[in-house]
């Protein structure tokens, strides 16, 4: 597979290869597919989750709740 980057992106990873905080472009590209892994992983709680359970989460994430 071919990836093309935007040439804003390949200034980040550039960066954030100087930083040292990556070693190569795979790893950016290994570490975004791990946060979209993550994300897909919470999308499937909160589609199992109950109405009232989507309810309840969404008030205790409100402002002035206790959770907040």
């Amino acid at each position: 597979m071919t990836i093309g980057w935007k040439p804003e992106n390949q200034q980040v990873i550039a960066q954030t290869i100087q930083a040292g905080l990556i070693h190569n472009p795979e790893e950016a590209l290994d570490l975004a597919v791990a946060i979209l892994r993550a994300r897909l992983k919470d999308l499937g709680k909160v589609r199992a989750a109950t109405p009232e359970d989507r309810v309840r989460a969404f008030e205790d994430s409100s402002p002035g709740s206790s959770q907040a």
